[in-house]
């Protein structure tokens, strides 16, 4: 946690959002393609709900496309973002692994990236390691700009799909257990974060089942 923030600057982080809505989601998704390495990630890591580092981590010795299965075990260092220094064992030691399985999507978008992959890692354009987190940035301060979003509007760019995968999952299920076994979230309270608007949103969802099934027009 960063300790050398003013009041102020403080005060402007949490005004900022974490995550897209349903609407804005669906505007980053209509402006992706699917041949940019940088636009697989940003599906990839919202499916997955991972932190970019643990996505940038990952080889293909970790995909496991018979079974199924991507093995997250490291995340990737930089030095000021850009200077690959290697990969770390996950921080949590509670958590020494987290494992993902494929849905259809993620099936087609990692066997598109291996066929044309000469690179080490899934998301890698040189042989021996992954793109650069301030690449990362760029694309996906690009992507919410093609969009009509203003990243500005936004507390963290390269955490900004993890935070909207999470976010659906608790819409989703109600449940902080659920969320926090998808995110790999150590401590509880980083994923009651995304609890504060459930109760409204589960309400409104549960009139309009009901409406819809037993009051007719």
């Amino acid at each position: 946690m960063r300790t050398d923030l003013t009041i102020t600057q403080i005060e402007s982080m949490e005004e900022k959002r974490i995550s897209l809505n349903d609407d804005e989601l669906k505007a980053v998704m209509d402006k992706l393609d699917n041949n940019s390495i940088y636009h697989v990630l940003i599906q990839l890591q919202l499916l997955w709900g991972v932190r970019v580092g643990e996505a940038l981590a990952l080889r293909w010795e970790d995909v496991n496309f018979k079974k199924g299965i991507v093995t997250i075990k490291h995340t990737a260092f930089f030095e000021k973002n850009i200077h690959f220094r290697g990969l770390q064992t996950l921080k949590d030691k509670k958590i020494d692994k987290l494992e993902k399985d494929f849905t259809p999507k993620a099936q087609r978008l990692l066997t598109l990236l291996r066929e044309r992959s000469e690179s080490m890692f899934v998301f890698g354009l040189k042989k021996d390691e992954p793109v650069t987190i301030r690449r990362v940035r760029y694309y996906y301060n690009k992507i919410l700009m093609d969009a009509g979003l203003n990243p500005g509007d936004y507390q963290s760019i390269t955490h900004l799909m993890r935070h909207t995968s999470a976010q659906m999952v608790y819409n989703l299920t109600g449940d902080l257990n659920a969320t926090q076994a998808h995110t790999g979230h150590r401590s509880r309270k980083m994923v009651e974060r995304y609890a504060p608007i459930q109760p409204k949103a589960l309400a409104q969802k549960a009139m309009s089942v009901l409406e819809e099934n037993f009051l007719g027009s």
